[in-house]
């Protein structure tokens, strides 16, 4: 983005239909970058509203992303002003999660590669394939104790349904 400034430095160019050169002022623009966290530094504002007014008058309103950041490229250099909206009801905490890992082989130690799954966990089921080594990884809500895996070692969808029960906490990565 360009931009008029008195004394900065200039950029000719040749005029297309006139043949004249004419003399533009240039200025660089920069960014505004604002992290929202609390007094100790810990939490962040993660998806709270916020107002920004920029140099040029634009006034901006949109929400902190998801690590409680603003930020704003192609912004022409000078003050800006920057609110949190506290009148709205704060956004829900994310849920916290534990991540589970499960590594799935036959008799012999062979990994179940690209096998059909679908694990259940609480209300929630994940559904997909194991990676080439035979291996699950989800995260699943921290209060999750019990849950179970369904598993298809062939991709017919008459195939055999393998059920196994599981402790949370057993497959903790």
């Amino acid at each position: 983005m360009l931009g008029l400034v008195p004394g900065a430095a200039t950029y000719s160019k040749q005029g297309m239909k006139t043949g004249r050169s004419h003399q533009i002022r240039l200025i660089r623009t920069t960014y505004v970058h604002i992290e929202c966290k609390d007094p100790d530094g810990v939490t962040s504002f993660a998806d709270y509203p916020y107002i920004l007014e920029l140099p040029d008058g634009e006034v901006i309103r949109d929400r902190l992303d998801q690590d409680g950041v603003c930020h704003h490229d192609g912004v022409l250099p000078g003050e800006c002003k920057f609110w949190l909206v506290f009148d709205e009801d704060p956004p829900p905490a994310p849920p916290r999660t534990h991540t589970i890992k499960l590594r799935l082989e036959d008799e012999d130690g062979t990994p179940f590669a690209g096998c059909r799954y679908e694990l259940v966990i609480g209300p929630e089921t994940f559904k997909g394939r194991t990676n080439d080594k035979g291996v699950i990884v989800h995260e699943v809500p921290e209060e999750a104790e019990q849950g179970e895996l369904h598993f298809w070692v062939e991709d017919d969808p008459d195939a055999e349904e393998m059920v196994w029960p599981l402790r949370v906490r057993d497959h903790l990565a």
